[in-house]
């Protein structure tokens, strides 16, 4: 009993309540003028939805078909809005069995509204923010990926809140907890997945990591199935980002000067985006080796002790590198690159070259990306390349810190 106290006092303690409230107030006004706006930045933009809390409202959708078409949900999508559900079948089948359905609407995206808020406050307010830091996470949490987000009311706010308390498990010391989050969010949506292994870092050996270590690989296989029974993937590439972008660009050019050059292949795409990410990853480190591995060991150290912000950054870093290289992933799960580079200011306060590339790369990434300010022709490309651009070299060297950090505890283990 005691200990617990002691958890959540030191967890109490982590935050800065005055700016978690300012935090707070202005982000919930800046989305409340939003949605009395009729979101105009996303309409002036051609790429808010035809209906209030369009994701949301599909898959709360699917619930409500299963009962009239069975399984038909389950069908490559169509004009048919009972087709094309693609997220977990576990997590859709306890939906149904809860009566969960499109009537739910409004008072699920209300809290999940809410959630999203509350953690983005928290998120800028821990105990080590400063004012700079206060202004970037800002820029982080009111960016256009975020608008997207909640817009469309889409299930990764529900991921956020899982990953979130994921977090707030490892740093009360119960990592357990933490991996049935991640497997919980897992079972909504595939690509949170890896980071149970991270979990298991901060486990000690016995019988407990054991059965959890069973545990993840079952699920693992389990979600494999659930991957190949899925028809077909969404993907609009000009509102997302990835390592295949290179071969989108590519093909994009063939398209519009009508070339009679090659289209290239989604894999063909992804090695191209390997390569590119590979060569970053060499000249990043021969300009900015030493101020990796100041900022790495300073990350190490914090990491044994479960300080909050270290948790956070080896977390979201992780989850970004994973959405980068799964794929094309729509811009709504930009904000974690934004999260990450967060961290990293927060816990740099001195603002090496290392940390100054990181947030002008980042800032780049979240406002050049899916968000034309209005313009139209050459100006919208040249945003857009800019975002990719940006968004390719913030996750470079996100990958060589974490390649430093794991290095650093080759011997030993996160207890």
């Amino acid at each position: 009993m005691l200990q617990h106290n002691f958890n959540l006092s030191r967890l109490k303690n982590a935050f800065d309540l005055r700016r978690f409230i300012a935090s707070f107030l202005l982000i919930s006004l800046f989305y409340l003028m939003q949605f009395a706006t009729g979101w105009w930045p996303l309409l002036n933009s051609g790429i808010r939805g035809p209906y209030r809390f369009l994701d949301l409202k599909l898959v709360l959708k699917s619930f409500d078909c299963y009962a009239i078409v069975g399984d038909e949900v389950f069908a490559p999508p169509t004009t048919d809005p009972c087709n094309g559900y693609i997220y977990g079948r576990q997590f859709f089948f306890l939906m149904t069995k809860l009566k969960v359905g499109e009537s739910y609407s409004n008072g699920i995206a209300l809290v999940l509204a809410l959630s999203f808020v509350t953690i983005a406050a928290g998120l800028i307010s821990t105990r080590e923010s400063t004012n700079k830091s206060t202004l970037l996470g800002i820029f982080v949490f009111l960016s256009p990926s975020c608008w997207l987000l909640i817009e469309r009311m889409n299930l990764d706010l529900l991921i956020f809140l899982l990953f979130a308390l994921a977090i707030l498990a490892i740093r009360l010391n119960k990592p357990s907890s933490a991996v049935m989050f991640i497997l919980i969010s897992a079972l909504i949506k595939f690509y949170t997945f890896p980071l149970a292994f991270v979990c298991l870092l901060f486990m000690r050996k016995g019988a407990a990591k054991k059965l959890i270590t069973v545990l993840i690989f079952i699920t693992g296989l389990l979600l494999i199935s659930e991957i190949a029974k899925i028809p077909r993937f969404p993907g609009t590439w000009y509102v997302s980002f990835g390592n295949q972008i290179i071969g989108q660009w590519w093909n994009l050019l063939i398209s519009e000067r009508k070339l009679i050059w090659p289209q290239v292949n989604s894999l063909t795409s992804t090695i191209a985006g390997i390569i590119s990410v590979a060569i970053c990853l060499l000249i990043f480190k021969k300009l900015l080796g030493n101020s990796i591995s100041r900022v790495t060991l300073d990350l190490h150290k914090k990491l044994l002790q479960r300080e909050l912000n270290s948790l956070i950054y080896m977390f979201s870093s992780a989850l970004i590198i994973i959405c980068y290289f799964a794929g094309m992933n729509y811009d709504y799960r930009l904000f974690f690159i934004g999260l990450a580079t967060l961290m990293i200011y927060i816990l740099n306060p001195l603002e090496t070259a290392l940390v100054r590339i990181l947030v002008v790369t980042t800032i780049g990434s979240l406002w050049m990306s899916c968000y034309f300010y209005g313009l139209q022709g050459i100006r919208v490309v040249a945003l857009e390349l800019a975002g990719d651009l940006f968004t390719g070299v913030a996750v470079s060297l996100h990958i060589l810190i974490l390649i430093k950090l794991f290095l650093e505890f080759k011997q030993e283990r996160f207890i």
